[in-house]
């Protein structure tokens, strides 16, 4: 049995003739769509390499921190959710700033923001403003108040109080356990240090 494209003696109109050879090229709008959808493919497929995003979150949560009028990271995601628990030995408050649609099991980074010695509020505007544009940026964010430190006493305990409000933050079923890292302002970062 002879191909359909091999016998010689086929019928003419069952052949391909190219009367124009600008049949067979691809327009310039075209390849410049092609080239446009392959570039976009491109960078999200780069974007979500791990070095390559973490540069571009922490890049985004900088205007967003600043509070510059451009705020990428509001843009791009909802309000997290706030909690208040309670940690440690003696009980103290710890809020709890969830990225908005997190689920149990999702494995998230999570930071303590330790405040330091101080007389504000783990309540004050500026405070919630920062772990919440953290946690937009996709991380579980406490922030402990500690009775000691709040009446301005630095006691040999508060270190291991800071470590107790890692170990709740850890415990939720969002956060990936092995993720959890600690930041501090003032005090609070040396305490963060020990």
């Amino acid at each position: 049995m002879l191909l359909q494209g091999l016998n010689p003696r086929r019928h003419p109109k069952d052949s391909i003739s190219v009367s124009n050879s600008n049949d067979l090229r691809i327009s310039s709008g075209r390849r410049w769509a092609i080239g446009v959808t392959a570039l976009t493919l491109a960078i999200l497929v780069i974007a979500q390499l791990p070095p390559v995003r973490s540069v571009l979150i922490a890049g985004a949560l900088v205007p967003q921190m600043l509070d510059i009028g451009f705020q990428p990271l509001s843009a791009v995601s909802g309000e997290p959710v706030r909690h208040t628990i309670s940690y440690g030995q003696p009980p103290d408050r710890m809020d709890v700033y969830v990225p908005a649609g997190a689920r149990p099991g999702d494995g998230l980074p999570a930071v303590v923001l330790a405040l330091g010695i101080h007389p504000v509020s783990i309540d004050d505007p500026e405070v919630v403003n920062i772990a919440t544009d953290i946690a937009r940026a996709g991380v579980v964010v406490g922030v402990p108040d500690s009775t000691a430190l709040r009446e301005l006493r630095v006691t040999p305990a508060e270190p291991a109080h800071l470590v107790d409000a890692a170990l709740a933050l850890a415990d939720r079923p969002e956060v990936d356990g092995s993720r959890i890292g600690l930041a501090g302002f003032s005090a609070g970062a040396s305490m963060a240090l020990d």
